[in-house]
């Protein structure tokens, strides 16, 4: 496991999922926008899969691409 500050646990990582599937029980989805290197590189360490997971750069481009998709 990655010991850089900033990084997440394997903890963190399950209740993020966790998240992110109750959202999606809700019929919302969740993207995810400004991960840091560091938790980058913990979560494919990891191996947490965020396949179904839409991921943007910054949180300025998430909202963009959102409001561009509900033609906004």
């Amino acid at each position: 496991m990655s010991t850089c500050a900033g990084a997440i646990d394997t903890s963190t990582a399950d209740h993020f999922l966790k998240l992110v599937h109750a959202v999606a029980l809700l019929g919302a989805r969740c993207i995810l926008s400004g991960v840091q290197p560091a938790v980058a590189a913990t979560l494919v360490d990891l191996g947490v899969a965020l396949g179904g997971i839409h991921t943007s750069q910054t949180l300025r481009h998430a909202i963009r691409e959102r409001e561009a998709l509900l033609g906004a």
